[in-house]
């Protein structure tokens, strides 16, 4: 639950930050600096020492992995899609621009239908992608799984261990198995 809800929040919000860090889509100088350098900010650190730092703030447990792998999919969502915003076709941009769209009304009929592909597919491999960090996310402090690896080694109960590690195994391996087939119907 804390990969789905991680992955679904970041990914909203990292395409909110995409518009905002592309030239394309932002004609504000300020902003557009201000976006990449905060996302530049936001990728320096891997998610381990979010949720180090999100311990500190709202202690031990799911939440601090949750606000973890949102902030740390919000950098990662918001510079793939830049990057694709920032080579979609200029004819319809040049469309909307000549029909007097203002910013928004540009980002949304112009560039957004041209870069939903890709930014589905960027979603589902920060989804695949959280699945497995919030095994990493849940030993440093964040909850979950991972914590409940945590307490059974402390327990020296490594037949749980390896059972919940064969378990994640299936689990992620049918996450990937469906997201080829979400993809093949998607595309």
């Amino acid at each position: 639950s804390i990969a789905v809800i991680a992955s679904f929040f970041g990914v909203a919000v990292g395409l909110l930050f995409a518009f905002m860090a592309s030239r394309v889509t932002n004609r504000s100088g300020w902003l557009y600096q201000t976006t990449k350098w905060f996302l530049a900010v936001l990728r320096s650190l891997p998610d381990v020492a979010y949720v180090l730092i999100f311990v500190a703030v709202v202690g031990v447990g799911s939440m601090a992995g949750i606000l973890a792998l949102f902030v740390f999919n919000i950098g990662i969502a918001a510079k793939l899609t830049s990057e694709t915003i920032d080579a979609v076709d200029p004819g319809p941009l040049e469309a909307a621009d000549a029909a007097g769209a203002g910013t928004a009304g540009r980002s949304r009929w112009a560039a957004l239908p041209q870069i939903l592909p890709n930014y589905r597919a960027y979603a589902r491999y920060i989804s695949e992608r959280n699945s497995r960090a919030a095994v990493g996310i849940g030993y440093a402090g964040g909850g979950g799984i991972g914590q409940v690896i945590q307490v059974q080694l402390a327990r020296f109960n490594y037949e749980n261990v390896s059972a919940i590690v064969i378990a994640m195994f299936v689990v992620v391996l049918l996450i990937d198995q469906f997201s080829q087939y979400a993809r093949r119907r998607l595309v």
